[in-house]
């Protein structure tokens, strides 16, 4: 239910800070139920170089859930926050051309009331992505990729109802393509639409210091 919107190359300035405002759908599925599931979110991402082809980072951030389809009208809308972290590993590097693999980890809860029904979400998700990024010139950069996406999760319901609905992803492949403009040696502003298991887009904004 999430996507990785800031930009995947290795910066060559060290530290990275990326913000991002990110909309996505994606098909759920629940013991064979499957809901169609929107998320709005403010994504915070901090890179730093490990090694000279090794990137971690720490990402966190705010997102609301939308799922107009659940039957308990309390959980068709639940927020909430998130905390990640991940790795990125340049495969190739070339002074126009980078390919960059991914691994992600994201822990999320959201949460709702309403009257006396409780709702908890409580999901993990990993993600493996493999991208390729061209610097077609000083102002502009393309990129493309897929990734492989895995959710966990459960969704606790107290009060009114009580139940335990367990959940993971529908289709777990997910494709990828940006476009990034480089206002400066240091800051950037991207645009990542997606498809697949993932559907919809993010602007990203993006400084190295």
């Amino acid at each position: 239910m999430i996507a990785f919107g800031y930009d995947t190359a290795v910066s060559a300035q060290g530290l990275d800070v990326a913000l991002s405002l990110q909309r996505q759908r994606q098909d759920l599925e629940f013991s064979g139920d499957v809901r169609d599931t929107r998320q709005n979110s403010l994504d915070i991402v901090w890179k730093e170089p490990l090694h000279a082809r090794l990137t971690g980072s720490i990402q966190f951030g705010y997102l609301e859930i939308h799922q107009a389809n659940n039957p308990v009208v309390a959980a068709q809308i639940t927020d909430g926050g998130y905390l990640g972290i991940g790795m990125h590993v340049l495969l190739l590097d070339s002074p126009s051309f980078q390919i960059v693999t991914d691994l992600n980890y994201r822990y999320h809860e959201t949460d709702s009331q309403l009257d006396n029904q409780v709702v908890q979400w409580r999901w993990h998700q990993g993600q493996l992505g493999l991208f390729g990024h061209w610097r077609v010139s000083p102002y502009l950069g393309l990129s493309l990729g897929s990734s492989a996406i895995w959710v966990d999760g459960t969704e606790r319901l107290t009060g009114t109802i009580n139940q335990l609905n367990h959940f993971d992803a529908r289709n777990p492949y997910s494709g990828h393509l940006g476009i990034r403009f480089y206002l400066d040696h240091t800051g950037s502003i991207g645009i990542e639409l997606n498809t697949g298991s993932l559907q919809g887009g993010q602007v990203t904004f993006q400084r190295a210091f």
